[in-house]
């Protein structure tokens, strides 16, 4: 199904859109509870476990959100994550806007109609080509393919203009990474670039206590991008605020367990490795 196909049957209402979705008015209860309390993130990050092209409202929740950004101040930029099949004609008008927007297209996905992407980009949009260094990544082939684009490998390229980001496998064992960093290092290598490649042989230091909340989808709130089955809930922004789970004694411990032991104190945690991975966040 293309972009435009998936607005004529959302828009005739030949999809249901009753469960899976968050509501505009939580997005909006959650952005003026950032905005009243004064907590703010560098990026705004759209997706977590699914595809935010697919949201019913995502034209006007996208819009409200540069407007909060360029206008508001509510973060440094906005990232939108999604393999590009449901972009469409409608999206034109956002992709546009002025505010400092990072599309970032997984190839490993599919990567959508990129030609019909790159038609649509304006000003103030960033376009970030990810693809995952395996065993089988044609390097040479990616770059030729793909010649305008500046590579950059390891951690996410945050600054500057369009980048083909060759980025590491994460696993929950140690051969599997080490083969990770190799397969990355090797990338990086053919494109000429420098690599983080992550490193197993440090302390583990846990950084999503203090730099990245995630929001699901029906409001709950979970401390960890990779509890994706939202196994340590700290609380909801329906009927609760963000900020008082942020303030909160709950992620007050976690931040603790972080500074005495690396990781939080929880089963989720014992065998992660985000903590050695470029794919974390720098504290």
């Amino acid at each position: 199904m293309e972009g435009d196909d998936w607005c004529r049957l959302r828009d005739s209402g030949q999809l249901r859109f009753d469960r899976g979705f968050m509501g505009f008015e939580v997005v909006r209860e959650v952005v003026e509870d950032l905005l009243r309390t004064g907590i703010r993130f560098g990026t705004l990050a759209l997706r977590w476990r699914g595809e935010p092209l697919l949201h019913p409202e995502i034209v006007p929740i996208l819009q409200y959100l540069q407007t909060a950004v360029h206008a508001r101040g509510l973060a440094d930029r906005v990232r939108i994550e999604t393999d590009g099949r449901f972009l469409s004609a409608d999206l034109e008008g956002v992709v546009s806007h002025p505010a400092r927007v990072d599309w970032v297209v997984d190839l490993d996905r599919g990567g959508g109609d990129l030609q019909r992407f790159l038609s649509l980009h304006r000003t103030g949009a960033r376009l970030v080509l990810a693809v995952s260094a395996t065993g089988a990544l044609d390097v040479p082939a990616l770059v030729a393919r793909y010649p305008s684009f500046v590579p950059a490998a390891g951690r996410f390229p945050e600054d500057g203009g369009d980048r083909l980001w060759v980025r590491r496998t994460d696993h929950r064992n140690f051969r599997d990474n080490a083969d990770a960093r190799v397969e990355l290092q090797a990338a990086a290598d053919r494109l000429g670039v420098p690599v983080d490649t992550g490193e197993e042989d440090r302390p583990r230091r846990c950084a999503a206590p203090a730099l990245s909340p995630v929001v699901s989808w029906d409001g709950k709130v979970t401390l960890c991008p990779t509890d994706v089955q939202l196994d340590h809930v700290l609380g909801e922004v329906t009927p609760g605020r963000f900020s008082d789970i942020w303030r909160g004694p709950g992620r007050a411990t976690a931040v603790g367990d972080v500074a005495v032991r690396g990781v939080p104190d929880q089963a989720l945690c014992r065998d992660c490795a985000m903590p050695w991975s470029p794919n974390q966040p720098k504290i």
